[in-house]
């Protein structure tokens, strides 16, 4: 179920309203790559309301990378991108379904 009261910002944009909010809580959407350009992807789609979200990555953080991948930290070294990025969207707004997903695309 939307909380539509959580968008009331955007839903005040004349191009959203309900309906394109509702559209976007139904949406599936798959980011593949949770480093530099996922972590930017990752906030808009929390930010919009996408509902479903499944991340494909099958790398760990590194701390040569965390000044550009900041949804990650230096306790986050060594773990699994997706895993801790399923936990920052979580933190963010618990309603979204997220499906991390360990892997390299093939």
């Amino acid at each position: 179920m939307i909380d539509f009261k959580r968008f009331d910002r955007q839903l005040k944009l004349g191009e959203i309203g309900e309906g394109v909010q509702e559209k976007w809580w139904n949406a599936r959407v798959m980011v593949v790559g949770v480093g530099g350009l996922g972590c930017g992807i990752i906030q808009g789609l929390v930010g919009a309301g996408v509902g479903h979200i499944a991340l494909l990555d099958g790398d760990t953080v590194a701390l040569d990378n965390l000044h550009r991948q900041w949804i990650f930290s230096e306790s986050d070294v060594g773990k699994y991108k997706v895993n801790v990025a399923a936990d920052w969207i979580k933190a963010r707004h618990s309603g979204i379904e997220v499906q991390p997903i360990a892997a390299f695309l093939t």
